[in-house]
């Protein structure tokens, strides 16, 4: 009997393990379930963050996955994320909590290492000093192709492009030094460090290469080395031939020659670049592109396949540049290199309505002063702008207002580019179009200087300079002159130092005879003498000028703080509206108030409207922001410079030959939903979802998308928005989501919105419920005020929804403000609602059959 009952015993807990194995995740999987214990380095927030981008989350989150492999899952990826950071015997446990229905995680983190020495072990003929270069910089994704060449402080810089020609920006380094160490285990090594290891090698032509790869860790010193065993290297890559395509009046022999290229070369990336690099100095082509064709087996030879455009008139390669192109080419070889500058660069426009002056000055930033007074706007404007290392300001002259605030604790990085539009005459028997930009951005950049530049203009466009049509060049006295009936510029012929460019905008009239020698005369003062300052937004047209619109290029030293000290004394009396603790408040109230932004508007329109919202900055409703935009900064400080962020690396997008960071190029997009609405709500659910639909992974966002389609938490606002942001890329679950919107139109279906409008912990609701407050006390003219930044429809509807707010003031805020959005919903909004999606419906039907992307086999049956 004894026998029987243990029997029985061991079958039953059979069942119930068996039974355990097989449950599904169910409710586990929301996001919001999954708790993380504080460890010591990152916090709950910095680890999960990165594990809600991680498309193999969600799939193993799925509802019907099985609920032990979702623990095994959560427990990897962690676990890969604190290896990848350093911590080598890092315990992750995950367990589910059936009482309180989360997935708790705890962590064990251990030890830190940083990275030591590349160590390459058995290698023969592998030069090891460029493979170690190759491993410990800055390289670019597997397939990227070579968009443009610029500079920066005189040396090339290789632009990257994608397959579909969309800009990429450099993996990080495969091993960096002094940073924390990369620990990626089986099977991570296998799926990673490996893979990208090999990449290493086929750059540098070892296509073959069989080799082992792993991370060694010293725990005395805490540091571990990334040591690599070749067993094979099985041979290099050589270049056999060199096939060249479009080329007229170049041989390819001259060609093949100038690029000093020899069969047996070594079939690397470096060859490319050297090759396009050698092509775009030449100044004789308006386009190139190098392609290496790979063998397909290690028998057979690499082949080089050069195509170009050519600016047929330039000199050829095989004979020496003239006497002008040279000039001219020394000239854009002295501006790309700003260490050469004797001053700011300084850009003035002068027209019979409007000059402008700008000063770009790599050490300080960049100043824009424009004066308007002219039958196209409804003010004169004459107003400075200013991003610098010091400040960002925006200066009203004639107004007598100001703002000034700090610049972000980075970097500055300033862009100018020259660019030929070669498609306007592929013939290049024309002169081609000119495209000038300018732009500032802040960026980490390893530079000596608070404030850098890049230069994009090719060589080929100062090449061209020398052919332009109607165009007289003369060498006298040590100075180019090219004159032509729209441009004048002239150079120093020794330095190629640019000494003045004068430019008539295309349809102003023909300047008169002597201005070419007026500047070429202006120019011989000013090689031999420092430039002088130039008049900034004076509206007053020299004498010397014809009326029409000149644009005038040339240095002056110490410009831009000279301008920059000339606004600081004329507006000293001026008060600074901008406030450190109320940010937002402030720049939004001086926007309302300054004319200048509304000068090519109907401003008398938007008078009140103006007036009114910047009483609401006057009475503090928008506080919720301008407390996280100052939380936003203090992150940021804490955070600039340093190696505390937590990634989770993406295994999937190293398989398919990218490299992408999801949490570095997620977090902008993240933070800014977040900061807005709580964590799991509908708008953070779908940025992310969004993200990566576009990023490649719909499996994945179709999972994490269907909680929010099954939810019965989700309301019409939710459906309408999922439905307008997917109708381009996955039209299928776009018409879903809009059909089950459309069954979720009664009031009770719009109220489930209320807590994602009314959370007062999250910023939304906080300025929702203080808006109640300011309407509840605002006079009768800031109410129709504000009714004025309506559509007549819409003011309609605004003005009843004021007097429910105003018949109960005792009732609580939110509850008035539950009230109002009843009454908006019955009165207008539904009827809105309700034709939007019957419209997404209907249009998406026809993409369907084009999309990539399907519905999960998974989806609700019972919205069919």
């Amino acid at each position: 009997m004894r026998v029987v009952s243990w029997f029985l015993f061991v079958v039953c807990f059979g069942q119930i393990a068996a039974a355990q194995s097989d449950t599904l995740v169910g409710e586990f999987g929301d996001p919001q379930r999954l708790v993380i214990e504080p460890a010591a380095v990152f916090s709950p927030e910095k680890v999960k963050d990165p594990l809600l981008l991680v498309p193999e989350f969600h799939l193993a989150a799925d509802s019907n996955a099985p609920l032990d492999k979702y623990l095994l899952t959560i427990e990897r990826l962690i676990g890969a994320g604190y290896r990848h950071a350093g911590f080598r015997d890092v315990e992750v446990k995950a367990a589910a909590d059936q009482k309180t229905r989360t997935i708790n995680v705890h962590i064990a983190e251990g030890s830190r290492y940083n990275a030591g020495e590349v160590r390459i072990r058995g290698n023969k003929t592998i030069p090891v000093a460029q493979l170690v270069s190759r491993l410990t910089t800055k390289y670019p994704p597997k397939d990227a192709l070579i968009e443009s060449l610029g500079e920066r402080r005189g040396k090339i810089e290789t632009r990257w492009v994608d397959e579909n020609g969309k800009s990429v920006k450099l993996c990080e380094a495969i091993w960096q030094i002094g940073k924390p160490a990369h620990f990626l285990t089986v099977p991570e090594a296998d799926s990673k460090l490996h893979r990208d290891v090999a990449e290493a090698f086929s750059d540098l032509g070892y296509r073959w290469a069989k080799f082992t790869v792993d991370v060694v860790p010293d725990p005395a010193t805490k540091k571990a080395d990334l040591v690599i065993d070749i067993s094979d290297e099985g041979g290099r890559s050589t270049l056999s031939k060199l096939d060249v395509t479009g080329n007229k009046v170049n041989s390819r022999e001259d060609i093949i020659k100038y690029v000093g290229f020899k069969p047996g070369t070594p079939a690397t990336r470096d060859e490319v670049v050297r090759i396009q690099s050698k092509l775009w100095q030449s100044g004789r082509f308006v386009r190139s592109e190098v392609t290496i064709y790979h063998p397909a087996t290690i028998a057979d030879s690499a082949s080089l396949q050069i195509k170009v455009l050519e600016l047929l008139k330039a000199t050829p390669l095989g004979k020496a540049l003239s006497p002008e192109e040279e000039i001219l080419l020394k000239c854009r070889n002295w501006l790309a290199d700003y260490s050469r500058w004797d001053g700011d660069m300084t850009c003035t426009v002068t027209g019979p309505d409007n000059t402008g002056y700008a000063v770009f000055s790599p050490s300080e930033g960049i100043l824009i002063h424009t004066k308007w007074n002219g039958p196209s706007i409804q003010k004169p404007v004459d107003c400075v702008s200013v991003v610098s290392v010091r400040e960002i300001g925006f200066y009203n002259l004639l107004a007598g207002r100001k703002i000034s605030m700090p610049p972000p604790d980075q970097q500055l990085n300033g862009s100018i580019g020259l660019a030929l539009d070669d498609s306007v005459n592929d013939t290049t028997e024309g002169y081609h179009r000119l495209t000038f930009y300018i732009g500032v951005e802040n960026e980490r950049l390893q530079s000596e200087l608070p404030f850098d530049v890049a230069l994009s203009v090719a060589p080929v466009y100062f090449v061209e300079m020398a052919h332009a049509p109607d165009t007289t060049i003369t060498i006298h006295n040590g100075i180019l002159a090219a004159t032509s009936p729209k441009t004048t510029i002239c150079v120093d012929a020794k330095s190629g130092k640019l000494l003045q460019y004068i430019e008539t905008w295309p349809n102003d009239e023909t300047p008169d005879e002597k201005s070419g020698d007026i500047a070429i005369e202006e120019s011989r003062e000013m090689s031999t003498s420092t430039p002088p300052a130039a008049d900034p937004a004076s509206g007053k047209k020299k004498s010397s000028e014809p009326s029409r619109s000149v644009l005038r290029l040339s240095t002056a030293s110490g410009e831009l703080q000279r301008q920059l000290s000339a606004v600081h004394a004329e507006t000293a009396k001026i008060a600074n509206p901008f406030d450190a603790k109320r940010p937002i408040a402030s720049i939004l109230g001086f926007a309302c108030k300054e004319d200048t932004f509304w000068a090519f508007d109907s401003a008398e329109k938007y008078d009140k409207g103006r007036a009114a919202i910047c009483r609401m900055a006057e009475k503090n409703v928008f506080e919720p922001f301008d407390q996280k935009w100052i939380d936003y900064l203090a992150k940021t400080d804490e955070s600039s410079g340093s190696d505390e962020r937590f990634s989770i690396p993406d295994v999937g997008a190293v398989s398919m030959g990218f490299h992408f960071d999801f949490p570095g190029s997620f977090s902008g997009i993240s933070y800014v939903v977040n900061t807005l609405f709580s964590p799991g709500s509908w708008p953070e659910v779908m940025s992310r979802d969004v993200f990566m639909l576009t990023s490649g992974h719909a499996d994945a966002a179709n999972v994490d998308l269907m909680r929010l389609y099954k939810s019965e938490k989700s309301g019409p606002l939710c459906f309408l928005a999922a439905s307008s942001v997917l109708a381009q890329q996955n039209p299928a679950m776009a018409q879903m989501m809009a059909s089950r919107g459309l069954r979720r139109l009664s009031l009770e279906d719009f109220q489930k919105e209320y807590p994602l409008l009314l959370d007062p912990k999250c910023p939304i609701g906080q300025f929702a419920l203080r808006l109640v407050k300011f309407l509840r006390e605002a006079e009768d003219r800031e109410i129709e005020s504000l009714a004025s930044l309506l559509p007549d429809e819409r003011a309609k509807q605004f003005r009843p929804v004021i007097e429910i707010l105003r018949q109960n003031r005792k009732q609580p805020a939110e509850q008035a403000l539950q009230a109002v959005l009843d009454a908006l919903w019955q009165n207008g909004l539904r009827e809105y609602v309700k034709i939007t999606l019957e419209s997404l419906e209907k249009a998406t039907k026809p993409n369907i059959e084009q999309s990539r992307y399907r519905p999960p086999p998974h989806a609700d049956r019972r919205s069919s």
